[in-house]
């Protein structure tokens, strides 16, 4: 898969290799053009099958994307404005209970 270089900007802080495999797991997804499922299947695959690292990939995860926003300054007839785009509209993890 090929990426932009402005990737590099983005404010998500270090990643970790599980971390890493799911980012770019999502940009694979984005590439294909619809909204964005990740699969217990797959977030387990990422992590080996250890269920102690999904848990941490799982925090992780929150607080980094949520952070990540981009900031452009768009020239108006009246001057100028700030507009802040964040990485995605909505992030949701969700832990279904199975009956």
């Amino acid at each position: 898969m090929k990426f932009n270089n402005d990737i590099t900007k983005l404010k998500l802080g270090p990643l970790n290799l599980n971390e890493q495999k799911l980012l770019f797991l999502i940009f694979n997804k984005v590439k294909k053009g619809s909204d964005i499922t990740i699969t217990e299947l797959e977030l387990l695959k990422i992590v080996n099958k250890n269920l102690s690292q999904l848990d941490d990939l799982l925090a992780s995860i929150n607080v980094k994307f949520s952070k990540a926003s981009f900031k452009k300054i768009i020239k108006t007839p009246k001057g100028y404005t700030l507009k802040t785009f964040n990485l995605f509209d909505n992030f949701v993890i969700s832990n279904k209970l199975k009956n």
